[in-house]
């Protein structure tokens, strides 16, 4: 395979041109200075490789993208795009797709004069670096092997500087940085969409992404171009390979881990774009921890506008301890001196932990107001039963507050370092101390931007603030996908606390249903989660909260909806299901064809999980009205479906779910609350794991825009 990619890398370079080459496309010179304007999509700053044909264009039909193989490695799962795996007649109505809001998207951007884009790539040459990227996942180091997590990141700063991505360079950038157990990838998507809907150009990176590995690394709402984002993994792949090969000899350092790589990749990607259409704001979501994660690695107190903490709790104890304040110090660890760290409300010990390490570092730390406190709009608030947040659920308004704050300190910061440039400092209120804002062209006007940060320090919600919340959209999270009469609801939750939040937001979702149409349709819960977490804790967690939200079994008198049916499935992704491509370079539908036609499923890890629930929670979640009735909503149980059982597959639990909800649906009336057209046949609650929403999402084609 390496000699393949090998021709994927760049091109041949016609001669050196000081620390950069010209490429054979005598496109642009490629150089490791911050001053370089133009960079060609396939030079490298490392020896030659050989040379490309002009690749051929993609295809135009929307399955016309990378072929997808499964691994049972859990961070490999889906690192391209595909096409439904499902055949034609497995599910019916799968051919609705996501779509994000068309007030947030940015309108296309011309390129500057001088500037050439990088060159389309053929599917076979997407899917090399897919591949490539997918090898680069499964082989990478264990955390918990010896220095595994602590030497990746005392490493960084050599590959950083392998890959040219050296402190100048990354002083280009302006980083709002983001760490927390939960909540902080919905408020970095929050600070992107209203720094957006501001006039900026932003950059956003996060993780993991559910189908598409692009789904990481956006430029103003839109994930990369594969031409784009193949273009920095030549970059960055071809230096750091390279040097790699040089240390098997020495004994040195070896490639970057998968979370590193792609981190890299996604600032050479920011930084590759000329100035006029660089990001003005990147917007960063910490991997794990904040102190030794890769993103920490990039930020220096010069870059950093200002960090944020969303809320703590317990997870990826084995790294970060197994207290609440030791989880708060690695968190904590984003913090630099004298920039400003804002929080949401913490728990006293946590609190307790980071004002000790803001005290240390000198970080200025403080606690945003809540959302609720600030004066709306008239056009936002005039209907108090709008929601504001264009996400669900009661702690996105929590997640909501921390994004206007941090928005809100970074345009202070952009109309003091704006006025400064202009020679007009006094105009506006001073900035935070230290170094000011890297400006790139374009943006808004620096009064403009001071008005709307002293608008949000009175008390006052921006226009354009509460039209960036309103827009945001964040897939996998509090999203409700409906195909035909199966009603989804999506949440990757992954620890007890973040599944107390997805069972309020259920909860919240199914009283409005039955607000709307009288009736709630029978309630499923879909559950995996990785072998790398305690069931016996999630599924305890999930029961209670769930119960508390009006599902399951609750207090004496309590009239709860009972779960008509609770399913544990395999993954695709890491769930041993494998996806080979077929001749044509299409995905295969070999997932759900009948087991003798593919490798057999290890379900012990899901049999477990029946039994946890069968053994030690089906007396508090079991139904608690009459077989074939659900109580209080008129509506029936789910007969066509198993009390709790395992599927042999996904593919083949959402047949059984889509086969269940038309039966259902053909005696309910029309239910109808927020545009989703049909009756609903079930409620089905997806959780448990990202992989497992991300896996829902390839298979029902609803891919993230």
């Amino acid at each position: 395979m390496w000699g393949r990619l090998d021709a994927l890398l760049g091109c041949r370079p016609l001669r050196s041109h000081g620390r950069g080459l010209v490429c054979a496309c005598q496109a642009a010179v490629a150089t490791s200075t911050p001053a370089a304007a133009t960079v060609c999509a396939r030079a490298v700053p490392q020896p030659p490789f050989l040379a490309l044909p002009s690749p051929t264009p993609p295809a135009t039909t929307a399955t016309a993208t990378s072929t997808i193989l499964s691994s049972t490695h859990p961070r490999t799962a889906s690192i391209g795009s595909c096409g439904s795996p499902f055949p034609a007649a497995a599910l019916p109505s799968l051919s609705r797709g996501f779509a994000s809001s068309a007030a947030a998207a940015a309108p296309a951007e011309a390129p500057p004069a001088g500037y050439e884009l990088p060159q389309e790539i053929s599917d076979e040459e997407w899917a090399e670096i897919v591949q490539a990227l997918r090898d680069m996942a499964a082989s990478k180091s264990k955390p918990l092997e010896k220095g595994g997590w602590r030497d990746a990141f005392k490493h960084l700063p050599v590959h950083l500087a392998r890959a040219g991505l050296t402190p100048e360079r990354l002083s280009a950038l302006n980083f709002v940085h983001v760490a927390g157990t939960k909540g902080k990838g919905s408020t970095c998507a929050m600070v992107e969409s209203i720094l957006r809907t501001c006039g900026y150009r932003t950059g956003l990176y996060t993780s993991p992404h559910l189908v598409d590995v692009r789904e990481r690394v956006r430029v103003n709402g839109q994930m990369l171009s594969r031409a784009e984002f193949a273009a920095s993994f030549r970059r960055v792949y071809g230096a750091v390979r390279e040097a790699s090969e040089r240390d098997a000899a020495s004994g040195g350092v070896g490639m970057p881990s998968f979370f590193a790589f792609v981190t890299m990749l996604a600032m050479d990607a920011f930084l590759a774009r000329p100035p006029a259409m660089r990001p003005h704001a990147v917007v960063l979501e910490v991997g794990i921890g904040g102190r030794l994660d890769a993103t920490n690695g990039v930020v220096t107190p010069g870059s950093l506008a200002a960090a944020g903490i969303a809320s703590l709790g317990f997870d990826h104890m084995e790294l970060l301890g197994d207290t609440l304040p030791r989880i708060a110090r690695e968190k904590a660890g984003i913090m630099k001196p004298g920039r400003p760290i804002l929080t949401v409300p913490q728990p006293p010990d946590a609190m307790a932990a980071l004002r000790e390490v803001a005290n240390h570092v000198g970080a200025r730390l403080s606690v945003p107001p809540p959302l609720s406190s600030y004066q709306l709009p008239t056009h936002a608030g005039a209907d108090p039963s709008e929601a504001l947040v264009g996400l669900g659920g009661e702690h996105m308004k929590v997640n909501a507050a921390l994004a206007v704050a941090l928005a809100a300190e970074f345009e202070q910061q952009y109309a003091a370092a704006a006025a400064a440039a202009a020679g007009e400092a006094g105009a506006v209120a001073p900035a935070a101390p230290g170094r000011p804002l890297t400006l790139a062209p374009g943006g808004p006007e620096a009064a403009a931007a001071a008005v709307r940060a002293a608008a949000v320090r009175a008390g006052r919600l921006p226009p354009q603030y509460a039209a960036g919340l309103k827009a945001v959209r964040w897939p996998g999270r509090s999203q409700v996908l409906q195909q035909g009469s199966l009603r989804l609801f999506l949440d990757g939750a992954h620890t007890p606390e973040s599944m107390a939040t997805a069972a309020a937001w259920f909860g919240a979702e199914l009283r409005r249903q039955a607000g709307q149409s009288g009736r709630v349709a029978p309630v499923v819960l879909l559950f995996n989660c990785m072998r790398d977490r305690d069931p016996a804790a999630l599924l305890p967690a999930l029961a209670e909260a769930l119960a508390e939200a009006g599902v399951g079994a609750g207090a004496a008198g309590k009239d709860n909806v009972p779960l008509a049916s609770v399913a544990f499935t395999p993954m695709l992704s890491g769930g041993g299901v494998l996806l080979p491509p077929t001749a044509n370079g299409q995905p295969s539908t070999a997932a759900a064809q009948p087991p003798k036609q593919q490798p057999p499923t290890d379900l012990a890890w899901q049999e477990r999980m029946r039994e946890l629930w069968v053994d030690g929670l089906a007396a508090a979640a079991a139904p608690t009205s009459p077989e074939g009735s659900l109580s209080g909503s008129g509506s029936g149980s789910a007969p066509t479906l198993p009390r709790v059982w395992v599927a042999e597959s996904l593919p083949a639990a959402l047949a059984s779910l889509q086969s269940s909800a038309a039966a259902e649906a053909k005696a309910a009336e029309s239910v109808d609350g927020e545009g989703l057209q049909g009756p609903v046949g079930l409620n089905v609650l997806v959780t448990g794991s990202l992989y497992l929403v991300g896996d829902v999402l390839r298979l029902f084609d609803s891919a993230p825009a």
